[in-house]
């Protein structure tokens, strides 16, 4: 990405895009909407306390600030519809998983089971926590984070 030729005003902002990388990145950003920004993917984390807290922390923020800055905009969005698809792959991969553990849960080891059972779900929560982790870094860099797998709710 060359952004050798990009000449600002100390208030101006630029949108660069990188299509390579699929990255946007706005120069020139105030501390402000790097926090809010970085705010809509870390409060997804407040459902470690509140119940679809990772809905509802982002939800919220967005709601709020999504006026304020395109940058707010757009990683609000993209946090929030990245937390309605893990959501939605939840309900779908636990009434998977329940389907499969019933014949297994009566059939052998219950430790067996339960493994069968736990470790999908803690790989899958340790993913999100990793990705929530990436996209608040690259939120910090002034970078609008796209997170993989994510169904596009709100456009």
């Amino acid at each position: 990405m060359n952004l050798k030729n990009v000449f600002l005003k100390d208030d101006e902002q630029a949108i660069i895009k990188d299509k390579k990388e699929d990255i946007t990145i706005i120069k020139n950003l105030s501390s402000d909407d790097k926090t809010w920004g970085m705010l809509a993917h870390l409060s997804a984390l407040s459902s470690i306390i509140i119940p679809l807290g990772n809905i509802l922390g982002p939800l919220l923020i967005w709601v709020i600030k999504k006026d304020d800055s395109t940058f707010i905009n757009e990683n609000g969005k993209n946090a929030l519809n990245f937390q309605l698809s893990l959501t939605i792959y939840s309900i779908i991969g636990s009434i998977l998983f329940f389907m499969i553990s019933i014949p297994i849960l009566f059939g052998t080891d219950s430790a067996f089971s339960f493994s069968l059972i736990f470790v999908p779900f803690l790989l899958f929560y340790l993913i999100e926590i990793f990705l929530i982790a990436k996209a608040t870094g690259q939120t910090y860099s002034g970078k609008i984070y796209k997170y993989p797998f994510t169904i596009p709710f709100i456009k």
